[in-house]
């Protein structure tokens, strides 16, 4: 799971499944952490356009059905700023310390 530090505007979450995996894309927004109405089941590539987001934290998660797991790309456009980037390699960081 990732967690993006949005400024708020149009946010469009890609996925694309390599290798002929079959992940899904979900994204939860600040004020719905409990479920994902932004979601994408659809195959090898995979959008959430969410228009006008509010500014927050959003969670992105890949998953997929047993077996049909693999590597992928994953992409947010607009690009996020320099400090929302900042904050995505801190709480990598930090699950690796937390690993070790």
């Amino acid at each position: 799971m990732y967690l993006l530090n949005w400024s708020g505007g149009d946010l469009t979450v890609s996925l694309t499944s390599l290798g002929g995996s079959d992940n899904d894309l979900f994204v939860y927004r600040p004020d719905s952490l409990d479920s994902s109405g932004d979601y994408s089941t659809l195959g090898a590539f995979d959008v959430v356009t969410i228009p006008a987001a509010d500014p927050g934290g959003y969670y992105i998660n890949v998953d997929s059905q047993f077996f049909s797991e693999g590597d992928y790309q994953l992409a947010v456009t607009p690009e996020p700023g320099t400090v929302s980037l900042i904050g995505i390699g801190l709480i990598l960081v930090a699950r690796i310390r937390h690993r070790a």
